[in-house]
């Protein structure tokens, strides 16, 4: 089965090959969305499906091929939320004060 991520970064999908079938109607199973973004949902970015373990890469390209899978993810959650986040702003700014404080 075919897979697509979407890198923005280099403006392409990066296409994926696994070893598994589906038939032509079947149903793929309901991906797990994560919670939404400042209550005006989900990112598109984090929307798709979850990349199958032992998928192999195959090439790049302008389109999207097969299934839309959403970019791996990092562990720390969507960092371009956290770089936005006041919250963000604000704990390393008063970091910052502390630590030139400190260097005195």
């Amino acid at each position: 089965m075919l897979y697509s991520i979407f890198r923005p970064a280099r403006g392409v999908y990066d296409y994926f090959e696994t070893p598994e079938q589906h038939a032509i109607n079947a149903d793929l199973p309901q991906p797990k969305l994560p919670q939404e973004t400042n209550g005006v949902g989900v990112p598109a970015m984090q929307a798709g499906r979850a990349l199958p373990a032992g998928a192999r890469p195959i090439g790049s390209g302008w389109h999207a091929r097969g299934v839309v899978a959403r970019e791996p993810s990092i562990g720390l959650g969507d960092v371009s939320s956290a770089i936005a986040s006041p919250w963000t702003w604000l704990v390393l700014g008063l970091g910052a004060i502390f630590l030139y404080g400190r260097a005195k």
